[in-house]
């Protein structure tokens, strides 16, 4: 099982694989089992490459903990640091399909065990991250 725990905003870097994914990747699989799990929840795609990928971290997480949504940050490579820090890293066809590679960070939203369609890509401020969730939710 994915733990959908998020830690302290400021403790958090990236939410490690706390089940062994083949080689820590996230792929359709693993989608499928979050999906069915989590009836809401958020997954952020990030890269080390990018520094507003690191800077979202804080502004996704603290959203998703004021709202208690479920987490997960997947990375989008595996090199020698991610697989020290245990990163999962996206292997899933549906997230890559719907965007998750093609701008850093990527935000997806689930809803009613759905992947919603939009993709929120690049660094959003708390008050725009805010105004999506509650478009996707409604008020908290």
């Amino acid at each position: 099982m994915v733990s959908n725990k998020v830690e302290s905003t400021a403790a958090i870097t990236f939410l490690a694989c706390f089940v062994p994914f083949a080689g820590n990747s996230f792929t359709d699989t693993e989608l499928m089992q979050w999906l069915s799990q989590k009836e809401k929840s958020l997954i952020l795609i990030v890269s080390d490459g990018m520094p507003y990928s690191q800077k979202s971290i804080p502004i996704v997480s603290q959203q998703a903990q004021e709202r208690n949504l479920p987490l997960i940050i997947l990375s989008d490579r595996t090199g020698a640091e991610q697989k020290k820090r245990g990163d999962c890293v996206v292997s899933s066809n549906v997230l890559i399909e719907n965007g998750a590679l093609r701008h850093f960070p990527s935000l997806f939203a689930v809803k009613d065990h759905q992947l919603l369609p939009e993709v929120i890509p690049g660094i959003q401020t708390p008050q725009e991250l805010r105004a999506h969730l509650t478009e996707f939710y409604g008020d908290h």
